[in-house]
């Protein structure tokens, strides 16, 4: 256990007036079940260490300059909850079991200039954090949870997550909490960051570069997700719409509503169609993301080219007797096919030859009659194309698709 205390109060005195500072210059340990209050600015000098493991509360500024953790099986938090707008600042990462925020001096009560880490839950009372124009960093470890996210609290800027955990960003713009931008790595190790824009994407990507099947683009506003890795892969993707930010014209008639993916090589938007949630007034699909990925709605118009396979990205098998199976437009077109499906482990649980929309597919149950869970399914799709001047070759199809069961 650590033992040594050093905490100094430093009184300053700037354009004749004074005020005070809590300054570490040593190691401090707050042990389980005590509460410590800070109502001074604080400052962790370097080389100096505060161990939390139980409750911490913040009053004022707080500077991080060294070492701030927790030990594990713990029930710590710290909780910053002024009277005045806090500056959250510092060279180093300040790591956090629980954290809570609650200010409601005013609509912006937090500035993140420093680095926060959490292992467990933030706690969103009141009071926006605002990291867009200071440069903060506000990390996610696997398995931590956001709680009572709301327009009077949640982050306006940039937010990162590491792991595959299910987890919504707790993202926002202009006041407004967005409940979207939720993606999840399908590759273990990943680390996403997620922001929410409430602007029009038209500035920085040409709405008329598009799919023909593509109408209207939202120009109201869009969401970035980034892969820290830049290495490619699969994440899934749910986006909600909402009444006050999403243009009137898209969400009057949601069944025609897709996510769109801003394609840098081909500087275009592309369709990546999606699972609709009406009750949640959400969309889920499948994306590959390298580096930065824009996403956003639009309505569309179904144009499918003559004998294509369109591949639907999600369904739920959930006895409503809507997008109850795994559909394959125009599959009934190639008879001569097999179709494999493997859960995101990479385990197969179907498989079967010449898929058709009739009385030979997918319905959420494996080969074994077993009900499957809601997630993200890959599928291998192999087909003989027998059209004329096809010479009969065999074409090989592969992606992803999201299965809700609820």
């Amino acid at each position: 256990m650590i033992n040594k205390k050093y905490l100094a109060i430093s009184l300053c005195c700037f354009a004749g007036q004074l005020f005070a500072q809590i300054v570490n210059t040593g190691d401090v340990f707050i042990s389980s079940y005590t509460q410590i209050g800070m109502e001074e600015d604080f400052i962790n000098l370097r080389r100096s260490t505060v161990i939390n493991e139980g409750e911490w509360f913040v009053y004022k500024d707080f500077e991080n300059n060294s070492v701030i953790d927790f030990e594990t099986d713990t029930q710590a938090v710290t909780k910053f909850v002024g009277d005045s707008i806090q500056v959250i600042s510092g060279q180093s990462w300040s790591i956090f079991n629980d954290i809570l925020f609650n200010n409601s001096s005013q609509d912006t009560a937090f500035y993140l200039k420093g680095l926060i880490d959490v292992y467990g839950q933030s706690i969103f009372e009141d009071g926006i954090i605002l990291n867009d124009d200071y440069g903060g960093n506000f990390l996610f470890e696997d398995e931590a949870e956001v709680v009572n996210v709301s327009d009077e609290s949640h982050i306006d800027g940039q937010v990162k997550k590491v792991g595959q955990s299910d987890f919504w960003y707790p993202i926002g713009d202009a006041g407004m909490y967005r409940p979207g931008g939720h993606a999840i790595a399908l590759n273990d190790g990943s680390q996403l960051a997620a922001k929410y824009w409430y602007q029009n994407s038209d500035e920085l990507f040409n709405h008329e570069n598009k799919e023909e099947n593509i109408v209207i683009i939202n120009d109201k506003e869009y969401w970035t997700v980034e892969n820290i890795s830049n290495q490619e892969e699969n994440v899934l993707i749910t986006l909600s719409w909402d009444s006050r930010t999403t243009p009137k014209e898209l969400i009057t008639e949601p069944e025609a509503l897709h996510i769109v993916y801003w394609s840098e090589e081909e500087q275009s938007w592309l369709d990546k169609g999606g699972l609709i949630d009406y009750e949640n007034r959400t969309i889920t699909t499948v994306a590959k993301v390298k580096e930065l990925g824009v996403f956003t709605f639009a309505s569309l118009t179904k144009v499918a080219k003559v004998g294509e396979l369109v591949v639907n990205t999600g369904f739920s098998p959930n006895n409503d007797n809507v997008n109850e199976y795994w559909s394959i437009e125009n599959i009934d077109q190639y008879p001569e096919n097999e179709v494999l499906i493997y859960n995101r482990w990479g385990h197969e649980v179907f498989s079967t030859e010449r898929y058709n929309t009739t009385d030979n597919f997918f319905n959420g149950y494996s080969n074994r009659n077993k009900r499957l869970p809601s997630g993200t399914y890959f599928y291998v799709l192999e087909y003989k194309n027998e059209k004329k001047d096809s010479k009969g070759e065999v074409l090989i199809q592969t992606g992803y698709f999201y299965m809700n069961t609820d």
